[in-house]
């Protein structure tokens, strides 16, 4: 891999990173059986990946959606919710806000056309700060209990910077949830524990991440 990167080739890395971290997410709690994966190599780590053929398909699709928004510069937030007896068990999420180089390629429709590598998104840096936050997923989402079989469902979903669901503070994570709540939910944000995550703080690309856990 070359010292640098073009901004193609960067959001290739994050999307393909962005990939093993929901199948680690998928294995740790068995939204699908932990046997429907093998194991692989990522960034010197050992990581899980799916083997079903429908399954990557899905997972294919998503992907392309995300590197679709990111070349467009307005990807904002991905999630991935479990459920478990249709009641909301596991909520993932990473937010990309205030990443210069979602600005550049909202307003620099040349930008991704240039083939050229920037000093800026240094390899090396970026590969390490990536892997950072996949260890982190990996031994945060050990910790939590496997979805029940056959009870179990999940959702992924997206939000971008033009139809922005969450706010920008710190408690982003539970902001859906707190929309999702009605006065008549017995649910309550007390009922729920956060784990953050490795935080990516470059000058041109933040990503934050949490795990929550529903009681």
């Amino acid at each position: 891999m070359a010292d640098n990167l073009t901004p193609s080739e960067l959001i290739d890395a994050i999307t393909s990173f962005l990939r093993v971290i929901i199948e680690q997410l998928w294995y740790q709690i068995e939204v699908y059986p932990r046997e429907s994966f093998d194991s692989c190599i990522f960034y010197d780590l050992e990581v899980k990946t799916t083997r079903h053929p429908l399954v990557k398909a899905y997972l294919d699709e998503f992907i392309n959606s995300i590197t679709n928004l990111f070349n467009d510069g307005i990807i904002s937030k991905i999630y991935l919710e479990t459920f478990e007896n249709n009641c909301l068990k596991y909520s993932f999420g990473i937010s990309f806000n205030n990443s210069l180089i979602l600005d550049q390629l909202r307003n620099d429709s040349q930008f991704l056309k240039s083939d050229k590598s920037n000093d800026l998104f240094n390899t090396f840096t970026i590969v390490n700060e990536l892997k950072s936050l996949l260890y982190s997923v990996i031994v945060e989402s050990s910790k939590l209990s496997k979805i029940e079989q056959n009870f179990g469902d999940f959702k992924l979903l997206l939000a971008t910077t033009e139809d922005e669901m969450v706010s920008r503070n710190q408690n982003w994570i539970l902001d859906k949830r707190l929309k999702q709540l009605t006065a008549d939910d017995e649910s309550t944000l007390d009922d729920v524990d956060l784990y953050p995550l490795k935080e990516v703080n470059l000058e041109y690309i933040n990503i934050q991440g949490y795990i929550v856990s529903y009681k």
